[in-house]
């Protein structure tokens, strides 16, 4: 129900907007809203320190994708993230591909 809320919400503004421009800066905030609403809703993490961070990139901003499609074609890419770090790269023109993404071995503690 909140979807349509926002659609509804979006649609009466929309209406109320004479300039081309004021209504694309309502649809683009509008879509802003959406993303970030779906990251809070599905990609927030608490750790056992009690500290939340993005289940996607771990706060880092970009995300590291290694897999293997089903036909065994290899993705090894970098993406900006949708989480508030992801977007704040982005708008920075930042190339992802040049972001340092921690690994486990960044954190292993020698014994």
């Amino acid at each position: 129900m909140e979807r349509r809320k926002l659609a509804e919400s979006f649609f009466s503004q929309l209406d109320e907007i004479e300039d081309d421009d004021d209504k694309l800066k309502l649809a683009e905030k509008t879509f802003n809203d959406v993303i970030d609403r779906f990251w809070m809703t599905n990609y927030i993490v608490r750790t056992d320190d009690g500290i939340t961070h993005c289940g996607l990139c771990g706060n880092n901003g970009v995300i590291h994708s290694k897999c293997f499609t089903p036909r065994g074609n290899k993705i090894d890419q970098k993406f900006f993230c949708i989480c508030p770090n992801g977007q704040a790269l982005k708008k920075l023109r930042r190339d992802p591909t040049q972001c340092y993404c921690p690994t486990e071995k960044d954190f292993k503690k020698e014994s």
